[in-house]
Protein backbone atom coordinates (compact mmCIF):
# COMPACT_ATOMS: atom_id res chain seq x y z
CA UNK A 1 0.00 0.00 0.00
CA UNK A 2 2.83 2.42 0.78
CA UNK A 3 4.47 1.52 -2.62
CA UNK A 4 1.43 2.10 -3.98
CA UNK A 5 0.95 5.70 -2.32
CA UNK A 6 4.59 6.72 -3.25
CA UNK A 7 4.51 5.47 -6.45
CA UNK A 8 1.05 8.07 -6.69
CA UNK A 9 2.50 11.16 -5.18
CA UNK A 10 5.94 10.93 -7.32
CA UNK A 11 3.71 10.83 -10.30
CA UNK A 12 1.78 13.80 -9.13
CA UNK A 13 4.60 15.68 -8.16
CA UNK A 14 6.23 15.16 -11.96
CA UNK A 15 2.92 15.70 -13.31
CA UNK A 16 2.90 19.76 -11.75
CA UNK A 17 6.84 20.14 -12.27
CA UNK A 18 6.00 19.57 -16.08
CA UNK A 19 3.09 22.12 -16.25
CA UNK A 20 4.42 24.64 -13.75
CA UNK A 21 5.06 27.95 -15.95
CA UNK A 22 8.33 28.75 -14.82
CA UNK A 23 9.19 25.11 -16.09
CA UNK A 24 7.69 25.56 -19.31
CA UNK A 25 8.96 28.37 -20.16
CA UNK A 26 12.76 26.77 -19.14
CA UNK A 27 11.57 24.23 -21.37
CA UNK A 28 10.98 26.78 -24.43
CA UNK A 29 14.14 28.62 -23.97
CA UNK A 30 16.38 25.78 -23.97
CA UNK A 31 14.80 24.52 -27.09
CA UNK A 32 15.08 27.65 -28.62
CA UNK A 33 18.91 27.95 -27.84
CA UNK A 34 19.32 24.41 -29.51
CA UNK A 35 21.10 24.92 -32.52
CA UNK A 36 18.90 23.60 -35.77
CA UNK A 37 20.02 21.40 -38.34
CA UNK A 38 20.46 22.77 -41.55
CA UNK A 39 18.89 20.94 -44.34
CA UNK A 40 21.60 19.98 -47.30
CA UNK A 41 18.97 20.47 -50.00
CA UNK A 42 15.37 23.00 -49.32
CA UNK A 43 12.06 21.64 -49.23
CA UNK A 44 10.39 21.79 -52.62
CA UNK A 45 7.73 24.38 -51.03
CA UNK A 46 11.21 26.56 -50.51
CA UNK A 47 12.06 25.88 -54.05
CA UNK A 48 8.78 26.31 -55.41
CA UNK A 49 8.53 30.25 -53.86
CA UNK A 50 12.25 30.88 -54.67
CA UNK A 51 11.13 30.43 -58.24
CA UNK A 52 7.89 32.14 -58.22
CA UNK A 53 10.26 35.41 -57.19
CA UNK A 54 12.00 34.64 -60.05
CA UNK A 55 9.24 34.79 -62.66
CA UNK A 56 7.53 37.56 -60.88
CA UNK A 57 10.88 39.63 -61.12
CA UNK A 58 11.43 38.70 -64.77
CA UNK A 59 7.32 39.59 -65.59
CA UNK A 60 6.43 36.56 -66.32
CA UNK A 61 2.88 35.34 -67.03
CA UNK A 62 2.58 31.98 -65.52
CA UNK A 63 0.71 30.12 -62.40
CA UNK A 64 1.25 27.70 -60.02
CA UNK A 65 -1.03 25.10 -59.67
CA UNK A 66 -1.72 23.80 -56.31
CA UNK A 67 -2.17 20.13 -57.28
CA UNK A 68 -0.13 19.00 -54.16
CA UNK A 69 0.13 18.66 -50.45
CA UNK A 70 -2.12 17.87 -48.01
CA UNK A 71 -5.75 18.46 -48.28
CA UNK A 72 -7.69 16.70 -45.22
CA UNK A 73 -6.97 15.88 -42.28
CA UNK A 74 -8.79 12.34 -42.65
CA UNK A 75 -9.09 9.46 -45.59
CA UNK A 76 -12.80 10.14 -45.97
CA UNK A 77 -12.37 14.35 -45.97
CA UNK A 78 -9.64 13.78 -48.71
CA UNK A 79 -11.81 11.59 -50.59
CA UNK A 80 -14.64 13.54 -50.62
CA UNK A 81 -12.22 16.80 -51.62
CA UNK A 82 -10.23 14.98 -54.45
CA UNK A 83 -13.80 14.02 -55.76
CA UNK A 84 -14.94 17.51 -55.69
CA UNK A 85 -11.83 18.64 -57.13
CA UNK A 86 -12.07 16.28 -60.18
CA UNK A 87 -15.66 17.28 -60.65
CA UNK A 88 -14.75 20.53 -61.39
CA UNK A 89 -11.74 19.52 -63.59
CA UNK A 90 -9.07 19.03 -61.81
CA UNK A 91 -6.18 17.05 -63.75
CA UNK A 92 -3.65 14.40 -62.08
CA UNK A 93 -0.34 15.09 -62.80
CA UNK A 94 -0.73 18.87 -64.27
CA UNK A 95 2.56 20.07 -64.32
CA UNK A 96 3.62 22.89 -60.88
CA UNK A 97 4.50 25.86 -62.99
CA UNK A 98 2.86 26.69 -66.39
CA UNK A 99 4.26 29.51 -68.30
CA UNK A 100 2.05 31.11 -70.95
CA UNK A 101 4.06 33.43 -73.01
CA UNK A 102 5.52 31.41 -75.96
CA UNK A 103 9.14 30.89 -75.16
CA UNK A 104 11.40 32.97 -77.43
CA UNK A 105 13.10 29.42 -78.89
CA UNK A 106 9.84 29.18 -80.65
CA UNK A 107 7.62 26.68 -77.95
CA UNK A 108 3.74 27.78 -77.26
CA UNK A 109 4.68 27.57 -73.34
CA UNK A 110 6.30 26.11 -70.84
CA UNK A 111 5.34 23.60 -68.39
CA UNK A 112 8.19 22.63 -65.26
CA UNK A 113 7.62 19.75 -62.44
CA UNK A 114 9.66 21.52 -59.83
CA UNK A 115 11.00 18.42 -57.61
CA UNK A 116 13.42 18.89 -54.81
CA UNK A 117 17.55 18.20 -55.40
CA UNK A 118 17.41 15.20 -53.65
CA UNK A 119 14.64 13.81 -51.32
CA UNK A 120 11.78 13.64 -54.07
CA UNK A 121 10.35 10.20 -55.05
CA UNK A 122 9.64 9.44 -57.56
CA UNK A 123 12.67 11.40 -59.11
CA UNK A 124 11.74 12.46 -62.37
CA UNK A 125 8.13 12.45 -61.35
CA UNK A 126 5.18 10.24 -61.35
CA UNK A 127 3.82 8.42 -64.56
CA UNK A 128 0.63 11.14 -64.88
CA UNK A 129 3.03 13.35 -64.28
CA UNK A 130 5.37 12.61 -66.92
CA UNK A 131 1.95 11.47 -69.36
CA UNK A 132 1.00 15.00 -69.18
CA UNK A 133 4.47 16.43 -69.52
CA UNK A 134 4.71 14.45 -72.97
CA UNK A 135 1.15 15.61 -74.13
CA UNK A 136 1.88 19.14 -73.20
CA UNK A 137 5.09 18.86 -75.51
CA UNK A 138 2.47 17.52 -78.29
CA UNK A 139 0.86 20.72 -78.05
CA UNK A 140 4.00 22.49 -79.20
CA UNK A 141 4.94 23.49 -75.33
CA UNK A 142 8.67 22.85 -73.95
CA UNK A 143 8.00 20.86 -70.92
CA UNK A 144 10.39 20.05 -68.22
CA UNK A 145 10.66 18.08 -64.97
CA UNK A 146 13.78 20.11 -63.12
CA UNK A 147 15.43 19.41 -59.42
CA UNK A 148 15.12 23.12 -57.59
CA UNK A 149 14.56 26.57 -58.43
CA UNK A 150 18.55 26.65 -59.77
CA UNK A 151 17.41 24.62 -62.43
CA UNK A 152 14.17 25.46 -63.36
CA UNK A 153 15.69 28.84 -63.88
CA UNK A 154 18.49 27.27 -66.09
CA UNK A 155 15.44 25.87 -68.16
CA UNK A 156 13.99 30.01 -68.30
CA UNK A 157 17.73 31.40 -69.36
CA UNK A 158 18.15 28.06 -71.77
CA UNK A 159 14.89 28.82 -73.28
CA UNK A 160 15.34 32.57 -73.60
CA UNK A 161 12.73 33.85 -71.24
CA UNK A 162 15.94 35.26 -68.95
CA UNK A 163 19.13 36.36 -70.08
CA UNK A 164 22.04 34.16 -68.38
CA UNK A 165 23.22 36.74 -65.82
CA UNK A 166 24.87 34.24 -63.61
CA UNK A 167 28.43 34.44 -63.88
CA UNK A 168 29.53 31.52 -61.04
CA UNK A 169 26.17 29.36 -61.32
CA UNK A 170 25.80 26.08 -60.17
CA UNK A 171 26.33 22.79 -62.11
CA UNK A 172 22.84 22.02 -62.90
CA UNK A 173 24.28 18.73 -64.74
CA UNK A 174 21.73 15.85 -64.62
CA UNK A 175 18.83 18.19 -62.53
CA UNK A 176 16.85 18.68 -65.88
CA UNK A 177 14.72 16.19 -67.74
CA UNK A 178 12.81 17.57 -71.17
CA UNK A 179 9.99 15.66 -72.31
CA UNK A 180 9.56 15.42 -76.27
CA UNK A 181 6.06 14.18 -77.98
CA UNK A 182 5.23 11.10 -78.27
CA UNK A 183 4.90 10.05 -81.53
CA UNK A 184 3.57 6.65 -80.97
CA UNK A 185 0.68 8.21 -79.11
CA UNK A 186 1.14 6.48 -75.74
CA UNK A 187 3.18 7.83 -72.74
CA UNK A 188 7.13 8.20 -72.12
CA UNK A 189 8.54 11.13 -74.35
CA UNK A 190 11.11 11.56 -72.16
CA UNK A 191 14.13 13.12 -74.15
CA UNK A 192 16.75 11.33 -71.59
CA UNK A 193 17.50 14.24 -69.91
CA UNK A 194 18.55 16.91 -72.53
CA UNK A 195 19.85 19.82 -70.87
CA UNK A 196 17.81 23.51 -71.72
CA UNK A 197 21.31 25.26 -72.32
CA UNK A 198 22.18 22.18 -75.14
CA UNK A 199 18.70 22.98 -76.91
CA UNK A 200 19.49 26.80 -76.64
CA UNK A 201 22.67 25.80 -78.33
CA UNK A 202 20.60 24.04 -81.00
CA UNK A 203 18.59 26.49 -81.58
CA UNK A 204 20.74 29.88 -81.71
CA UNK A 205 20.29 31.07 -78.87
CA UNK A 206 23.29 30.77 -76.64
Amino acid sequence: MDDYRDRIKKASEKFILKNDPSEIDRRRRARAAKPKKKREHPLESVEHRNFVRVLERENIFFIHVPNEGKIANTPEEAKRIGYKRKMFGVKAGCPDFLIFDPSPSGGAGCAIEMKRVKGSYPVWGRPEQQEFLTRLAGCGWDAYVTKGCEAATSVLEGLGYIERKRENENDTTGLIRRFEPDATGGGGGESGGQEASDMAKERGLD
